[in-house]
């Protein structure tokens, strides 16, 4: 098994604030690979926590794909609490030096879930703010996100492209498209700067910048 822990910090349009706290761990194996995840989070808006699970499928020397289950839980500035199931299935290949892969995630309940984007907090938030000072519940809604991504290494360390797309129901879809650097620090941590461009009813970016250690 190995496993990791890191912190990150992101900020930008809007006054943008969060800072958040994650942890992973991996079973290696031949065939099919474990693996499972645990964050918590702090923005303006939102407090949060998130845990999930998986495995990967090896399905060739090059070729995995897998699926996983999540759950995220959190309180808005409002008071208001709310939650939310996550589904995920994606897919990789590896090309020499690099990799191209592809993810589909759906998260249903009143949370957008602990990898939303600043956009969906933003809304998020302004419909709890609607229910403050009421024992209402928030409705329920599901987020379909899908991605492609590409990671290529370097001497300097490993350079990706994510290219996304966030489907609210009942809302405007947002796009957003981060380039990130992932540095060796040492043989057992990394340092990765990133910048997102986000549009989604307005245009906005973020940059952000996170510490990982491998235990």
């Amino acid at each position: 098994m190995e496993a990791g822990a890191g912190a990150s910090g992101t900020a930008g349009s809007g006054g943008y604030r969060r800072l958040a706290l994650f942890a992973d761990a991996d079973w290696t194996g031949r065939k099919v690979e474990p693996y499972a995840w645990v964050e918590t989070s702090f923005s303006r808006d939102l407090r949060q926590f998130a845990l999930g699970g998986g495995a990967w499928n090896n399905w060739t020397d090059a070729e995995r794909g897998k699926a996983g289950l999540g759950f995220a839980g959190g309180r808005y500035d409002s008071g208001q609490d709310v939650s939310s199931l996550i589904a995920e299935l994606g897919a990789e290949k590896d090309l020499d030096a690099a990799t191209l892969g592809a993810e589909w995630r759906l998260t249903y309940g009143t949370l957008s879930g602990s990898r939303g984007t600043p956009a969906l907090e933003n809304r998020g938030n302004s419909r709890s703010r609607g229910r403050r000072g009421t024992a209402d519940e928030l409705d329920s809604f599901a987020v379909n996100s899908l991605a492609a991504y590409g990671r290529k290494r370097l001497d300097l360390g490993v350079v990706g492209l994510r290219l996304g797309v966030d489907a609210p129901s009942g809302g405007d879809a947002i796009v957003s498209e981060t380039l990130s650097l992932r540095i060796p620090v040492g043989t057992r941590v990394w340092v990765t700067p990133a910048v997102t461009l986000e549009q989604g009813g307005s245009d906005a970016v973020y940059g952000s910048l996170s510490v990982y250690c491998r235990l």
